[in-house]
């Protein structure tokens, strides 16, 4: 963490975006990751990588590589295509219900 992100700061226009985006996300790793993750909820900052972003963004954190279970996890390629699809999954069903219909012939 950097300095600037222990300073306050106003929220931006997309943040009931972000929190949406952010269910839909949590809500498809635990789907689909079930006994091989733990739940460790969403947390709210306004970290400076985010500041000035233009649309819905969040930062997803798919383990810890100073933790031995986690980090042999995120080692495994299954583990990574798991968490790839489930944020893939995510962000078509997010894109479904703010009603942006996915672009033709871009990737699923």
């Amino acid at each position: 963490m950097i300095a600037s992100d222990s300073q306050s700061r106003a929220g931006n226009e997309h943040d009931s975006a972000n929190i949406a985006l952010a269910t839909s996300v949590h809500g498809s790793m635990l789907r689909r990751l079930q006994k091989h993750t733990f739940d460790r909820g969403i947390k709210r900052a306004r970290f400076s990588v985010l500041s000035g972003v233009r649309h819905p963004a969040i930062l997803m954190e798919g383990g810890f590589m100073s933790h031995p279970y986690e980090a042999r996890l995120i080692d495994n390629d299954a583990y990574q295509n798991s968490l790839a699809n489930s944020i893939v999954d995510a962000v078509v069903k997010y894109r479904f219900a703010v009603g942006r219909k996915p672009v033709a012939g871009a990737p699923r």
